[in-house]
């Protein structure tokens, strides 16, 4: 199944500043997991949770009084996750991008089966796609070190 872009829109102000003047990366960070749990959200439901930021990439700086587009889609589900790949835009620049998961969970707060699919439209959300299985892939750090 394909699915459209899930868009929102944030405007800097200074309290999101850092000491440069331009937007705090904290508050960047914090709108593009925002912008992809809502993303995750709408196709799963409230009981999805967060579970992992796979990679988060700032490329330009962002200023007061500019808007930051969010775009995020689903890129790669599994039985119960679901990555959401968003990108953070000032007009056409892109200043940022980030692959996101979710798990859909049960009234116990333990995964449970969404039947959600996802099908890449066209040969960029292909490369997407792509980029998010080699993510996911990845071990994560806490489960290889995990104190006994």
């Amino acid at each position: 199944m394909t699915h459209g872009p899930f868009v929102t829109h944030h405007l800097v102000v200074s309290a999101q500043l850092n000491h440069h003047g331009t937007l705090f990366a904290g508050s960047m960070a914090q709108w593009l997991v925002e912008a992809s749990f809502m993303c995750a959200a709408e196709l799963l439901g409230p009981e999805t949770v967060f579970v992992r930021l796979h990679d988060m990439d700032f490329a330009l700086p962002v200023h007061p009084g500019e808007t930051v587009c969010f775009e995020s889609v689903p890129v790669l589900a599994g039985s119960s996750s679901l990555t959401i790949y968003t990108r953070a835009l000032v007009g056409a620049r892109r200043c940022a991008e980030g692959f996101l998961t979710f798990v859909h969970t049960d009234e116990r707060g333990r995964p449970a089966a969404h039947g959600v699919s996802v099908s890449p439209a066209s040969e960029q959300e292909r490369k997407l796609r792509l980029r998010a299985e080699a993510l996911r892939r990845r071990p994560s750090p806490l489960t290889e070190a995990s104190p006994q």
